[in-house]
């Protein structure tokens, strides 16, 4: 029957460009298990208290600081102007209701 569309053979579930994730093979030729990147909790809640603040007063460099500290993959796939480009505070702030 063939795939159908959308329809994928394979699931990524880790990023290719963070050079701190990477995959290990397992017994099964297919199967890998991924090693994720250290994370020191202390620095994580407070980057997550400044990304809180950030967001309560709409500051969007701020914002954008705190994300891509976060989530070091932020950027690069904002970067792509795809589907996840970054849609401005001040945009969404007229249409909320």
């Amino acid at each position: 029957t063939g795939l159908r569309p959308g329809e994928k053979l394979t699931e990524e579930l880790f990023h290719e460009l963070e050079a701190q994730e990477s995959y290990v093979a397992t017994g099964h030729e297919k199967i890998f298990r991924a090693r994720h990147r250290s994370l020191d909790a202390r620095v994580t809640g407070q980057l997550f208290a400044r990304l809180q603040e950030a967001v309560r007063d709409f500051d969007e460099p701020a914002i954008d600081d705190a994300l891509r500290r976060l989530l070091p993959e932020y950027g690069a796939e904002a970067a792509d102007g795809g589907d996840d480009a970054i849609v401005s505070l001040t945009q969404r702030r007229g249409n909320v209701h």
